[in-house]
């Protein structure tokens, strides 16, 4: 699906490269304040769409790499560079995913990562 998401709006980009430096750092607050920034920087569509790549895309590659990483092969992810697209998304959703499982508990289900990713999105 192609939306014209906003990928040169600068305010976005400087957010978005920043969550690159902050996943390599593990810093979950921070990654959720660049987060609630894009949220405040992006209209309410290109914000969902944003999140729902994420968690689609994002999770299919996460289980994808979980898989790989059981196998002994290297993971399927790159670093968050310009120029942007919804590709991009699929990485920043890897590093999102696996912050959130970072900082949550170990009796997290599916369920709980899904909602925790939505609610961010709505909140």
């Amino acid at each position: 699906m192609n939306h014209p998401f906003p990928y040169d709006n600068l305010k976005f980009r400087k957010a978005f490269l920043e969550l690159e430096q902050l996943s390599a750092l593990n810093d979950y607050k921070k990654i959720c304040a660049v987060y609630s920034l894009l949220k405040n920087t992006l209209n309410q569509v290109d914000y969902e769409y944003m999140i729902w790549q994420e968690w689609k895309e994002g999770f299919a590659r996460f289980i994808e790499n979980e898989i790989r990483k059981s196998l002994g092969l290297d993971t399927n992810v790159q670093e968050l560079r310009e120029p942007f697209s919804r590709v991009s998304f699929y990485n920043s959703g890897i590093k999102h995913i696996e912050s959130i499982l970072n900082h949550a508990d170990d009796n997290l289900t599916l369920h709980d990562l899904f909602v925790h990713l939505i609610s961010e999105a709505l909140t």
